[in-house]
């Protein structure tokens, strides 16, 4: 279903929406990162902040699309085709998952590696931290982040070109700026483990037009992330 709004009223939207969305992700970071709630963000704090993207970033995003006239369709959610796209997705997520944990962190401090260093302390060494994490890898990472960062990224966007495959390339291409850098790279090692499967992500999406395959694939990566990290670095 294609968006009926004008044009102008479809870009103000996807700016507002893009402003809420980041606002609405940070939010609990900061809540518990500031406040240190429960302990902050660790144990099943992180789930709850999982638990809060999804509901506040689908909710905005949902209120966004039917506001210009479209449906969660418009932005590739269809899973008319899951176990091809599943598959498709969990296989190439876990592929890059398993390159990045058993190859590249390990030539780059293993357990020193900030990003796993910070994952290690969160997780607190219990499993109830695993759990917590995995439910923010999976739900605030594997599905919302796709929803927003792809789905409603590109295929709002997109909306606003005359010439559909020129506003699919820079749709896409926004949408890997500002999944990068969202995600607060540091270093160099950070933009190209970042980079990575955002092309992926990316690439799935806009090859499939669903959001079916991306989802599998980031949260794939996502909780085979943090089981290698449990595995080899915490138990």
């Amino acid at each position: 279903m294609p968006f009926t709004a004008s044009k102008r009223r479809i870009l103000l939207t996807y700016i507002a929406v893009l402003i809420g969305g980041y606002a609405l992700f940070i939010a609990p970071n900061l809540f518990f990162g500031i406040f240190k709630v429960g302990g902050g963000l660790t144990g099943l704090n992180l789930a709850w902040v999982g638990l809060f993207q999804l509901a506040s970033v689908t909710a905005l995003v949902w209120w966004a699309v039917r506001s210009l006239g479209g449906s969660f369709r418009s932005i590739g959610w269809d899973f008319s085709e899951w176990p091809r796209q599943f598959a498709i997705g969990g296989a190439i997520g876990l592929a890059w998952a398993l390159f990045e944990m058993l190859v590249l962190i390990p030539s780059h401090g293993g357990a020193e590696e900030p990003n796993v260093a910070r994952i290690i302390e969160n997780i607190d060494s219990q499993v109830i931290g695993l759990v917590g994490y995995l439910v923010w890898g999976v739900i605030g990472g594997g599905i919302t982040e796709e929803i927003f960062n792809r789905g409603f990224t590109i295929n709002v966007l997109r909306a606003v070109f005359d010439d559909k495959r020129l506003g699919l390339w820079v749709a896409a291409t926004l949408s890997i700026v500002l999944f990068m850098v969202g995600h607060l790279p540091q270093n160099g090692f950070d933009w190209i483990t970042i980079l990575i499967p955002t092309l992926i992500y990316t690439g799935l999406f806009v090859f499939t037009g669903k959001l079916a395959a991306p989802i599998a694939a980031h949260a794939v990566h996502n909780a085979v992330v943090l089981g290698i990290i449990y595995a080899r670095y915490i138990a």
